[in-house]
């Protein structure tokens, strides 16, 4: 989401709302009575938790978990925001982000019946976010290119070792073997 549950004026409290907003705090008159008593820690960790159990579903061994977002970076100036929510309430969490060269992007998939213009923009602007994150989380975030998995398990040994897992290079060459059918 756009909106940022902390920069809210109705949560704050009434030393640190706006005049407009002080005057009428916790009165029945003001449109957002009683939300000044909303917890955002809570309510993240909440939502969060949900997530996980409801959308994630990890089994109950679980090493690794994740899962694959395409549209965080069309989250505006939210972007790196989003990306700190992540590291925050995720402890230990790691953020890669898979890019690909834009040439070959224009020509795969459904993205080639878009707008050529309109996918470079998106994606250098995408790829432009992921960098500037990367620059400021070299330990938390990882930016990796699509033509690693041309190289086999070869190419996944940064992306284990930043993740400070085992490679298993049968199992990985048995994953990169497989093409994706959603787009045949």
């Amino acid at each position: 989401s756009n909106f940022s549950i902390r920069r809210a004026e109705f949560l704050k409290s009434k030393e640190d709302r706006t005049p407009h907003w002080r005057s009428i705090l916790g009165e029945v008159m003001d449109p957002w009575f009683g939300a000044e008593l909303i917890n955002p820690e809570e309510y993240a960790r909440s939502i969060l938790n949900v997530f996980v159990k409801s959308i994630l579903c990890p089994p109950r061994k679980v090493d690794v978990l994740g899962c694959k977002e395409i549209h965080f970076h069309e989250s505006g100036p939210f972007f790196e925001e989003n990306m700190n929510i992540i590291l925050k309430y995720f402890p230990n969490s790691k953020i890669i982000f898979l890019t690909r060269s834009i040439d070959s992007v224009v020509k795969s998939g459904w993205w080639r019946d878009q707008d050529e213009n309109m996918v470079r923009q998106h994606l250098s602007d995408a790829n432009e976010k992921f960098g500037a994150f990367h620059k400021k989380n070299k330990d938390l975030s990882m930016v990796i290119d699509y033509s690693c998995f041309a190289k086999g398990s070869d190419g996944l040994v940064g992306l284990f070792e930043f993740l400070d897992e085992e490679l298993d290079r049968d199992k990985a060459e048995e994953v990169l073997s497989r093409r994706l059918m959603h787009l045949a």
